[in-house]
């Protein structure tokens, strides 16, 4: 029996430590642990921003967690997340939202619970916050300014003439919407630019091969695609080559991830938009951090943007 006893012992203990939901933090001081939550962990950009939260913890000696999700739109999986965050009581968390309207609920749950709330990368819904009571810091970078940034690099190329498709990343996102906007209105003043498209691929780069091949065959005189994220530009990049149009066609992308600069480097894309999320992380853990220590924030935090296009790595 006392045999039976140790092996029952010794298989919890295995099944604690190598299970992935339940993780060795769960015994950590929820107190003065942070949680950072964030989008596609696939994704390049969502790499740096764990890397800047982390690098900054570890200087602060702060405890931090860090979650994410498979696929941009899982958008219930990040619910979830945040609904186990709480129920541990856990006191600040990071949020980069995966919707900007799905989030907001369970956002004011937390709260309503004591526990504080960044949101990072992409914008909360501002009129769900202000309906619902909620004050929410947010750090991260002016996508409008960013889509606008790359909307007047496409005019400049185009010399204020041509065809222009937009690939969308979810409609309804905070920072897709924002970046959309602010690329078709700086790309269409003051020009004779049509935009024949617009429609979304979710950020996902199958999706963009998808839609940009079907775009492609119905408009097949195009000059530019904008692309919300470098991982849709990466699909139609790859929609492009198999339609042979890669040297009449200029793609713009948006995060600045390495594969899309090597493709840059090579003018097979032709711009993207730097917003170091690096930066987001890390001013995200600093405000969460002072907020538990009863510091006052800031409403906003920005992050800044660099335009990156081809001009500048053949200089």
């Amino acid at each position: 029996m006392k045999k039976l006893h140790r092996l029952v012992i010794s298989f919890f203990l295995f099944f604690c430590a190598a299970s992935p939901l339940i993780p060795s933090t769960v015994i950590a001081d929820n107190d003065h642990t942070i949680a950072l939550v964030m989008k596609a962990l696939t994704n390049p950009f969502f790499a740096k921003m764990e890397q800047g939260a982390k690098n900054f913890a570890k200087e602060n000696e702060i405890s931090l967690e860090v979650f994410g999700i498979i696929n941009e739109t899982d958008t219930s999986h990040q619910i979830s997340i945040m609904e186990s965050l709480i129920s541990r009581n856990i006191r600040a968390i990071v949020l980069a939202p995966a919707d900007s309207k799905k989030l907001v609920p369970v956002c004011k749950k937390a709260i309503k619970q004591g526990i504080a709330i960044i949101n990072i990368d992409n914008p909360l819904d501002y009129s769900l916050l202000k309906k619902a009571g909620l004050s929410i810091p947010f750090v991260g970078s002016n996508n409008q300014t960013g889509g606008e940034l790359l909307g007047q690099y496409i005019k400049q190329q185009l010399k204020g003439d041509g065809r222009v498709i937009v690939i969308e990343g979810i409609r309804g996102a905070e920072n897709a919407e924002l970046r959309k906007s602010g690329f078709i209105k700086a790309v269409t003043k003051k020009s004779s630019i049509e935009i024949v498209a617009s429609e979304p691929a979710n950020w996902n780069t199958e999706e963009a091969f998808s839609v940009t091949t079907r775009l492609l065959q119905k408009y097949p005189s195009i000059d530019a695609i904008f692309c919300a994220n470098d991982k849709m530009a990466l699909g139609t990049l790859q929609a492009v080559d198999i339609l042979d149009l890669n040297k009449n066609i200029l793609i713009a992308g948006y995060d600045n991830i390495e594969s899309v600069r090597n493709e840059i480097r090579h003018k097979r894309i032709h711009a993207t938009m730097e917003q170091h999320p690096e930066l987001m992380g890390a001013y995200g853990v600093m405000l969460a951090q002072k907020k538990l220590n009863g510091e006052a924030v800031p409403s906003k935090m920005a992050t800044p943007l660099d335009i990156i296009t081809y001009e500048v790595f053949s200089r």
